[in-house]
Protein backbone atom coordinates (compact mmCIF):
# COMPACT_ATOMS: atom_id res chain seq x y z
CA UNK A 1 0.00 0.00 0.00
CA UNK A 2 2.83 2.41 0.82
CA UNK A 3 4.59 1.56 -2.44
CA UNK A 4 1.38 2.09 -4.43
CA UNK A 5 0.83 5.47 -2.76
CA UNK A 6 4.37 6.58 -3.55
CA UNK A 7 4.09 5.45 -7.19
CA UNK A 8 1.06 7.69 -7.55
CA UNK A 9 2.61 10.59 -5.63
CA UNK A 10 6.36 10.60 -6.30
CA UNK A 11 8.30 13.75 -5.51
CA UNK A 12 7.86 15.51 -8.85
CA UNK A 13 4.13 14.78 -9.13
CA UNK A 14 3.67 15.98 -5.54
CA UNK A 15 5.63 19.13 -6.43
CA UNK A 16 3.47 19.88 -9.47
CA UNK A 17 0.33 19.31 -7.43
CA UNK A 18 1.65 21.56 -4.66
CA UNK A 19 2.20 24.46 -7.06
CA UNK A 20 -1.36 24.24 -8.35
CA UNK A 21 -0.83 22.31 -11.59
CA UNK A 22 -3.49 19.76 -12.46
CA UNK A 23 -3.14 18.77 -16.12
CA UNK A 24 0.39 17.43 -15.70
CA UNK A 25 -0.61 15.53 -12.56
CA UNK A 26 -3.61 13.92 -14.26
CA UNK A 27 -1.66 13.15 -17.44
CA UNK A 28 1.18 11.55 -15.47
CA UNK A 29 -1.32 9.21 -13.82
CA UNK A 30 -2.93 8.49 -17.20
CA UNK A 31 0.50 7.42 -18.48
CA UNK A 32 0.97 5.18 -15.45
CA UNK A 33 -2.53 3.70 -15.74
CA UNK A 34 -2.08 3.12 -19.48
CA UNK A 35 1.06 1.06 -18.83
CA UNK A 36 -0.67 -0.96 -16.12
CA UNK A 37 -3.69 -1.58 -18.38
CA UNK A 38 -1.43 -2.91 -21.15
CA UNK A 39 0.39 -5.03 -18.59
CA UNK A 40 -2.84 -6.63 -17.42
CA UNK A 41 -3.93 -7.21 -21.03
CA UNK A 42 -1.18 -9.83 -21.37
CA UNK A 43 -1.63 -11.25 -17.86
CA UNK A 44 -4.99 -11.54 -16.08
CA UNK A 45 -7.03 -10.30 -19.08
CA UNK A 46 -5.31 -12.42 -21.71
CA UNK A 47 -7.84 -14.12 -23.95
CA UNK A 48 -10.59 -11.56 -23.35
CA UNK A 49 -11.91 -9.78 -26.42
CA UNK A 50 -12.15 -6.50 -24.46
CA UNK A 51 -8.69 -6.64 -22.91
CA UNK A 52 -7.41 -3.49 -24.68
CA UNK A 53 -10.56 -1.42 -24.08
CA UNK A 54 -9.43 -0.14 -20.62
CA UNK A 55 -6.28 1.28 -22.24
CA UNK A 56 -8.46 2.89 -24.92
CA UNK A 57 -10.69 4.52 -22.28
CA UNK A 58 -7.61 5.86 -20.49
CA UNK A 59 -6.42 7.32 -23.81
CA UNK A 60 -9.81 9.02 -24.21
CA UNK A 61 -9.40 10.61 -20.80
CA UNK A 62 -5.93 11.79 -21.79
CA UNK A 63 -7.31 13.53 -24.88
CA UNK A 64 -10.00 15.33 -22.89
CA UNK A 65 -7.40 16.43 -20.32
CA UNK A 66 -4.33 17.24 -22.43
CA UNK A 67 -5.75 17.32 -25.96
CA UNK A 68 -3.78 15.47 -28.63
CA UNK A 69 -0.34 16.14 -27.03
CA UNK A 70 -1.33 13.63 -24.36
CA UNK A 71 -1.30 10.92 -27.02
CA UNK A 72 2.42 11.46 -27.61
CA UNK A 73 3.26 9.54 -24.44
CA UNK A 74 0.56 6.90 -24.82
CA UNK A 75 1.30 6.39 -28.50
CA UNK A 76 5.04 5.99 -27.92
CA UNK A 77 4.39 3.48 -25.13
CA UNK A 78 1.91 1.50 -27.25
CA UNK A 79 4.30 1.32 -30.22
CA UNK A 80 7.28 0.18 -28.15
CA UNK A 81 5.14 -2.33 -26.27
CA UNK A 82 3.66 -3.74 -29.50
CA UNK A 83 7.14 -4.11 -31.01
CA UNK A 84 8.39 -5.87 -27.88
CA UNK A 85 5.43 -8.24 -27.85
CA UNK A 86 5.85 -8.99 -31.57
CA UNK A 87 9.59 -9.63 -31.11
CA UNK A 88 8.83 -12.06 -28.30
CA UNK A 89 6.12 -14.02 -30.11
CA UNK A 90 7.31 -13.43 -33.74
CA UNK A 91 3.67 -13.25 -34.86
CA UNK A 92 0.42 -11.37 -34.38
CA UNK A 93 -2.57 -13.53 -33.50
CA UNK A 94 -5.94 -12.86 -35.20
CA UNK A 95 -7.59 -12.64 -31.78
CA UNK A 96 -5.10 -9.99 -30.71
CA UNK A 97 -5.70 -7.97 -33.87
CA UNK A 98 -9.47 -8.10 -33.33
CA UNK A 99 -9.08 -6.98 -29.72
CA UNK A 100 -6.81 -4.14 -30.81
CA UNK A 101 -9.24 -3.08 -33.55
CA UNK A 102 -12.09 -3.00 -31.05
CA UNK A 103 -10.03 -0.79 -28.72
CA UNK A 104 -9.20 1.60 -31.57
CA UNK A 105 -12.90 1.81 -32.46
CA UNK A 106 -13.81 2.62 -28.86
CA UNK A 107 -11.11 5.31 -28.79
CA UNK A 108 -12.31 6.93 -32.03
CA UNK A 109 -15.92 7.00 -30.89
CA UNK A 110 -14.96 8.38 -27.47
CA UNK A 111 -12.80 11.19 -28.84
CA UNK A 112 -15.16 12.22 -31.67
CA UNK A 113 -16.82 15.03 -29.63
CA UNK A 114 -13.36 16.47 -28.93
CA UNK A 115 -12.23 16.45 -32.57
CA UNK A 116 -13.09 20.09 -33.18
CA UNK A 117 -11.12 21.29 -30.18
CA UNK A 118 -8.13 19.19 -31.17
CA UNK A 119 -8.19 20.79 -34.62
CA UNK A 120 -8.39 24.25 -33.03
CA UNK A 121 -5.39 23.43 -30.83
CA UNK A 122 -3.06 24.83 -33.49
CA UNK A 123 -0.61 26.84 -31.42
CA UNK A 124 0.78 23.76 -29.66
CA UNK A 125 2.09 26.21 -27.04
CA UNK A 126 2.74 23.54 -24.43
CA UNK A 127 5.68 22.21 -26.43
CA UNK A 128 6.62 25.30 -28.42
CA UNK A 129 10.40 25.92 -28.05
CA UNK A 130 9.74 29.63 -28.52
CA UNK A 131 6.73 29.64 -26.21
CA UNK A 132 6.64 29.69 -22.41
CA UNK A 133 10.43 29.42 -21.98
CA UNK A 134 11.19 29.17 -18.27
CA UNK A 135 7.60 29.67 -17.14
CA UNK A 136 7.86 29.72 -13.33
CA UNK A 137 11.16 27.82 -13.33
CA UNK A 138 14.66 29.09 -12.57
CA UNK A 139 16.33 26.90 -15.20
CA UNK A 140 16.52 23.27 -16.27
CA UNK A 141 15.12 20.88 -13.67
CA UNK A 142 17.46 18.04 -12.78
CA UNK A 143 16.37 14.71 -14.30
CA UNK A 144 17.13 13.05 -10.96
CA UNK A 145 14.01 14.69 -9.49
CA UNK A 146 11.99 12.09 -11.41
CA UNK A 147 13.56 9.31 -9.32
CA UNK A 148 11.79 10.43 -6.17
CA UNK A 149 14.65 11.33 -3.83
CA UNK A 150 15.27 15.08 -3.85
CA UNK A 151 15.62 16.72 -0.45
CA UNK A 152 14.05 20.08 -1.22
CA UNK A 153 10.64 21.59 -0.73
CA UNK A 154 11.03 23.32 -4.10
CA UNK A 155 11.95 21.12 -7.06
CA UNK A 156 13.19 24.17 -8.98
CA UNK A 157 16.15 24.78 -6.67
CA UNK A 158 19.63 23.54 -7.58
CA UNK A 159 21.36 21.15 -5.16
CA UNK A 160 22.72 22.97 -2.15
CA UNK A 161 20.55 26.07 -2.53
CA UNK A 162 18.21 24.98 0.26
CA UNK A 163 18.74 23.92 3.84
CA UNK A 164 20.17 20.51 2.87
CA UNK A 165 23.79 20.32 1.61
CA UNK A 166 24.42 19.38 -2.00
CA UNK A 167 25.99 16.07 -0.96
CA UNK A 168 22.61 14.78 0.24
CA UNK A 169 21.07 15.48 -3.18
CA UNK A 170 23.79 13.63 -5.04
CA UNK A 171 23.78 10.73 -2.58
CA UNK A 172 20.00 10.34 -2.89
CA UNK A 173 20.16 10.61 -6.69
CA UNK A 174 22.92 7.99 -6.87
CA UNK A 175 20.99 5.63 -4.58
CA UNK A 176 17.79 6.00 -6.61
CA UNK A 177 19.69 5.62 -9.91
CA UNK A 178 21.26 2.34 -8.79
CA UNK A 179 17.85 1.05 -7.72
CA UNK A 180 16.36 2.07 -11.07
CA UNK A 181 19.09 0.25 -13.02
CA UNK A 182 18.67 -2.83 -10.86
CA UNK A 183 14.89 -2.64 -11.20
CA UNK A 184 15.10 -2.42 -14.99
CA UNK A 185 17.41 -5.45 -15.07
CA UNK A 186 14.94 -7.37 -12.93
CA UNK A 187 12.08 -6.28 -15.20
CA UNK A 188 14.04 -7.54 -18.22
CA UNK A 189 14.61 -10.92 -16.58
CA UNK A 190 10.94 -11.16 -15.55
CA UNK A 191 9.86 -10.11 -19.06
CA UNK A 192 8.01 -7.04 -17.83
CA UNK A 193 7.94 -5.69 -21.38
CA UNK A 194 5.16 -3.20 -20.65
CA UNK A 195 7.03 -1.47 -17.85
CA UNK A 196 10.25 -1.46 -19.87
CA UNK A 197 8.43 0.02 -22.87
CA UNK A 198 6.92 2.69 -20.65
CA UNK A 199 10.23 3.68 -19.06
CA UNK A 200 12.04 3.77 -22.41
CA UNK A 201 9.25 5.83 -24.00
CA UNK A 202 9.13 8.49 -21.28
CA UNK A 203 12.94 8.64 -21.21
CA UNK A 204 13.13 9.21 -24.97
CA UNK A 205 10.44 11.87 -24.83
CA UNK A 206 12.29 13.64 -22.03
CA UNK A 207 15.50 13.65 -24.07
CA UNK A 208 13.58 15.03 -27.06
CA UNK A 209 12.05 17.77 -24.89
CA UNK A 210 15.42 18.58 -23.33
CA UNK A 211 17.17 18.86 -26.71
CA UNK A 212 14.41 20.44 -28.77
CA UNK A 213 12.28 22.29 -26.25
CA UNK A 214 12.61 24.62 -23.29
CA UNK A 215 13.16 24.02 -19.55
CA UNK A 216 9.39 24.44 -19.20
CA UNK A 217 8.64 21.57 -21.59
CA UNK A 218 11.37 19.25 -20.32
CA UNK A 219 10.09 19.69 -16.75
CA UNK A 220 6.64 18.57 -17.92
CA UNK A 221 8.21 15.52 -19.53
CA UNK A 222 9.94 14.71 -16.24
CA UNK A 223 6.65 14.92 -14.37
CA UNK A 224 5.13 12.38 -16.79
CA UNK A 225 8.10 10.05 -16.25
CA UNK A 226 8.18 10.15 -12.44
CA UNK A 227 5.43 7.58 -11.63
CA UNK A 228 6.82 5.05 -14.11
CA UNK A 229 10.36 5.50 -12.82
CA UNK A 230 9.10 4.92 -9.27
CA UNK A 231 7.16 1.85 -10.40
CA UNK A 232 10.26 0.41 -12.08
CA UNK A 233 12.16 0.87 -8.82
CA UNK A 234 9.70 -0.52 -6.29
CA UNK A 235 7.91 -3.31 -8.20
CA UNK A 236 10.91 -5.66 -8.64
CA UNK A 237 12.17 -4.87 -5.12
CA UNK A 238 9.05 -5.50 -3.06
CA UNK A 239 9.66 -7.46 0.15
CA UNK A 240 13.33 -6.49 0.16
CA UNK A 241 14.88 -4.37 2.96
CA UNK A 242 16.31 -1.86 0.48
CA UNK A 243 12.76 -1.06 -0.61
CA UNK A 244 11.89 0.21 2.86
CA UNK A 245 14.86 2.57 2.77
CA UNK A 246 13.83 3.93 -0.63
CA UNK A 247 10.19 4.30 0.39
CA UNK A 248 11.20 6.17 3.54
CA UNK A 249 13.54 8.57 1.72
CA UNK A 250 11.21 9.16 -1.24
CA UNK A 251 8.21 9.52 1.06
CA UNK A 252 10.00 12.23 3.06
CA UNK A 253 10.78 14.08 -0.18
CA UNK A 254 7.14 14.00 -1.30
CA UNK A 255 6.10 15.29 2.11
CA UNK A 256 8.65 18.10 1.78
CA UNK A 257 7.00 19.16 -1.47
CA UNK A 258 3.58 19.23 0.18
CA UNK A 259 4.85 21.00 3.30
CA UNK A 260 6.37 23.76 1.16
CA UNK A 261 3.18 24.25 -0.88
CA UNK A 262 1.99 27.89 -1.00
CA UNK A 263 -1.65 27.35 -0.09
CA UNK A 264 -2.56 30.92 0.82
CA UNK A 265 -3.10 33.02 3.95
CA UNK A 266 -2.74 31.54 7.42
CA UNK A 267 -6.18 32.91 8.30
CA UNK A 268 -9.30 32.57 6.19
CA UNK A 269 -12.73 34.18 6.21
CA UNK A 270 -15.57 33.48 3.75
CA UNK A 271 -16.66 37.10 4.15
CA UNK A 272 -14.50 38.21 1.22
CA UNK A 273 -16.32 35.88 -1.16
CA UNK A 274 -19.62 37.18 0.24
CA UNK A 275 -18.73 40.67 -1.04
CA UNK A 276 -18.76 39.59 -4.69
CA UNK A 277 -22.41 40.59 -5.42
CA UNK A 278 -21.80 44.09 -4.08
CA UNK A 279 -18.44 44.67 -5.75
CA UNK A 280 -19.67 43.42 -9.12
CA UNK A 281 -21.43 46.76 -9.68
CA UNK A 282 -18.22 48.82 -9.82
CA UNK A 283 -14.44 48.78 -10.02
CA UNK A 284 -12.71 47.78 -6.77
CA UNK A 285 -9.33 48.38 -5.20
CA UNK A 286 -8.31 45.98 -2.43
CA UNK A 287 -5.65 47.23 -0.03
CA UNK A 288 -4.07 44.23 1.67
CA UNK A 289 -1.30 43.92 4.28
CA UNK A 290 2.17 43.85 2.78
CA UNK A 291 2.98 40.56 4.54
CA UNK A 292 -0.11 38.92 3.03
CA UNK A 293 0.97 39.84 -0.49
CA UNK A 294 4.66 39.08 -0.03
CA UNK A 295 4.62 35.88 2.03
CA UNK A 296 1.18 34.24 1.82
CA UNK A 297 0.17 34.26 -1.85
CA UNK A 298 -2.29 37.01 -0.99
CA UNK A 299 -2.69 38.45 -4.47
CA UNK A 300 -3.78 35.13 -5.98
CA UNK A 301 -6.00 34.43 -2.99
CA UNK A 302 -7.83 37.78 -3.19
CA UNK A 303 -8.14 37.61 -6.98
CA UNK A 304 -9.72 34.17 -6.68
CA UNK A 305 -12.10 35.09 -3.87
CA UNK A 306 -13.33 38.16 -5.82
CA UNK A 307 -13.25 36.53 -9.25
CA UNK A 308 -15.65 37.90 -11.84
CA UNK A 309 -15.33 41.55 -10.79
CA UNK A 310 -13.09 44.41 -11.90
CA UNK A 311 -10.63 44.10 -9.01
CA UNK A 312 -7.17 45.56 -8.47
CA UNK A 313 -4.95 44.61 -5.53
CA UNK A 314 -2.35 46.81 -3.85
CA UNK A 315 -0.47 46.97 -0.56
CA UNK A 316 -1.86 48.98 2.33
CA UNK A 317 1.16 51.25 2.12
CA UNK A 318 -0.25 52.67 -1.13
CA UNK A 319 -3.14 54.32 0.74
CA UNK A 320 -3.36 58.04 1.40
CA UNK A 321 -4.29 61.24 -0.40
CA UNK A 322 -6.87 61.52 -3.15
CA UNK A 323 -8.62 58.33 -4.33
CA UNK A 324 -7.37 57.07 -7.70
CA UNK A 325 -9.76 57.78 -10.59
CA UNK A 326 -12.30 55.26 -11.85
CA UNK A 327 -12.57 53.23 -8.63
CA UNK A 328 -15.86 53.02 -6.77
CA UNK A 329 -15.19 50.54 -3.96
CA UNK A 330 -12.19 50.17 -1.65
CA UNK A 331 -11.70 47.10 0.57
CA UNK A 332 -9.48 47.30 3.65
CA UNK A 333 -8.97 45.30 6.80
CA UNK A 334 -11.18 46.15 9.77
CA UNK A 335 -8.24 47.24 11.90
CA UNK A 336 -7.81 50.16 12.07
CA UNK A 337 -11.28 51.17 10.80
CA UNK A 338 -10.36 54.33 8.91
CA UNK A 339 -10.82 55.19 5.20
CA UNK A 340 -7.71 54.66 3.04
CA UNK A 341 -8.36 57.81 0.95
CA UNK A 342 -10.25 61.07 1.27
CA UNK A 343 -13.96 61.49 0.47
CA UNK A 344 -14.90 57.86 1.10
CA UNK A 345 -17.93 56.65 3.06
CA UNK A 346 -18.39 53.39 4.93
CA UNK A 347 -20.57 51.06 2.86
CA UNK A 348 -20.41 47.68 4.59
CA UNK A 349 -18.58 45.64 7.23
CA UNK A 350 -18.00 41.96 6.48
CA UNK A 351 -15.99 39.94 8.97
CA UNK A 352 -12.41 41.24 9.00
CA UNK A 353 -13.07 43.50 5.98
CA UNK A 354 -14.55 46.97 5.45
CA UNK A 355 -15.94 48.23 2.15
CA UNK A 356 -15.60 51.96 1.49
CA UNK A 357 -17.44 53.66 -1.35
CA UNK A 358 -16.82 56.78 -3.35
CA UNK A 359 -20.14 58.20 -4.47
CA UNK A 360 -20.68 59.40 -8.02
CA UNK A 361 -18.43 56.81 -9.72
CA UNK A 362 -20.15 54.62 -12.33
CA UNK A 363 -19.71 50.94 -13.03
CA UNK A 364 -17.59 51.23 -16.16
CA UNK A 365 -14.25 49.42 -16.53
CA UNK A 366 -11.06 51.03 -15.24
CA UNK A 367 -7.39 50.00 -15.18
CA UNK A 368 -5.54 49.26 -11.97
CA UNK A 369 -5.05 52.93 -11.05
CA UNK A 370 -2.07 52.86 -8.71
CA UNK A 371 -0.14 50.50 -10.98
CA UNK A 372 -0.90 52.69 -13.99
CA UNK A 373 0.23 55.84 -12.14
CA UNK A 374 3.50 54.24 -11.06
CA UNK A 375 4.19 52.96 -14.58
CA UNK A 376 3.52 56.43 -16.05
CA UNK A 377 5.91 58.00 -13.56
CA UNK A 378 8.57 55.45 -14.43
CA UNK A 379 8.20 56.27 -18.14
CA UNK A 380 6.81 52.83 -19.08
Amino acid sequence: MVAALLVGLPYLVASYFAQGAFKEVIQALFVLAFVLALRESTRTWQGLQLRFVPAAIIAIGSVYTYSFPGLIWLGAIAVLWALAEWARSKSASPAGLRAASLAVLVFLIGTLPELGRMIDFKQFETFDPNGPGLGNLFGQVSPFTALGIWFSGDFRLAPGNGAVPAFAYFAGAAFASLLLIYGLIRCWRRRETTILAGVVAVALLYVAARLGGTPYTSAKALAMAAPLATLAIVLPLLRRPVTLLYLAAAGVCSLLAFANAPVGPTSYSPALTGLRPLLASGSTLVLAPDSLLADEQGQRYIAWELRGGRVCIEAESAAGGTPPPGVRYFVTSASPPRPPFKRLVLRQRAGPYIVWERRGVGGGPSPCPLIAVRQARAGR
